[in-house]
């Protein structure tokens, strides 16, 4: 064998092998870059489905909460929903015995919990709520 063959070969196969783990490396970066995109493309579809539901609605749709018609304010961001004092008392709810305390100290103790079904464009869901 050569003199120096040996540490050549070496750093030969150390090269070799960085490129391997280089290699896996991509390989898994592009894996997740493919996932992400095909759950952003999901998001996108979902986004586009609920415009098309959406259309031309106002912010307030009529609706049933146990049967009872009430008025809705549709506000998938809100911090709280409202419900008329009609609903709550005329549900009997019993009164919690913890509270739901804001970022400013204001405190409320919530009724229930309650199950409420609710009708919204013909379609009935279960809402879960803790009135205040």
């Amino acid at each position: 064998m050569l003199e120096g063959s040996e540490s050549g070969l070496k750093r030969l196969e150390n090269l070799i092998e960085g490129w391997i783990q280089e290699i896996r490396k991509r390989r898994k970066k592009f894996r997740v870059a493919i996932v992400w995109q095909d759950l952003t493309e999901e998001v996108k579809e979902e986004l586009v489905a609920v415009k098309q539901q959406c259309k031309e609605c106002t912010g307030v749709v009529e609706s049933e909460a146990d049967g009872r018609l009430c008025p809705e304010v549709v506000d998938t961001g809100a911090a709280k929903t409202v419900v008329g004092e009609e609903v709550v008392a005329a549900q009997d709810l019993p009164v919690s015995d913890w509270q739901l305390c804001g970022v400013t100290g204001h405190c409320m103790t919530p009724r229930g919990p309650v199950i409420f079904t609710i009708t919204v464009g013909g379609v009935e869901e279960k809402l879960h709520s803790w009135p205040t």
